[in-house]
C-alpha cells in the first residue's frame, strides 16, 4: 500500500476537496500521463478518475485515522 489505502469514489475530486477543507490532504497516485488515450485505455482512465489514496499510515495516531473516517463518512456530494 503506498502510504495509505487508495479507495474509489465516483466523485473523487468533489471528495479531495471536502476532506482538503478538513485539513486532510490526500493523494492521486498512479497519474495517467498525458499521451495515454482516453478512447484508446477506458479501464485505466475509469481507474485514474476514481483513485484516490488516504493519508493512513504509521505517521497517523489513532485519532487522525477516525478525524479522517468521520470525514470521509460526512461526504454527502
Amino acid at each position: 500500500m503506498p502510504y495509505g489505502p487508495p479507495v474509489l469514489c465516483g466523485r473523487r475530486d468533489e471528495l479531495r476537496e471536502h476532506l482538503a477543507s478538513r485539513g486532510i490532504y490526500t493523494v492521486i497516485h498512479w497519474e495517467l500521463p498525458e499521451d495515454v488515450m482516453r478512447r484508446g485505455f477506458p479501464d485505466s482512465w475509469w481507474i485514474y478518475d476514481r483513485t484516490l489514496t488516504l493519508p493512513i499510515d504509521h505517521r497517523y495516531s489513532v485519532a487522525d485515522m477516525e478525524k479522517i473516517a468521520a470525514a470521509v463518512s460526512a461526504f454527502k456530494p
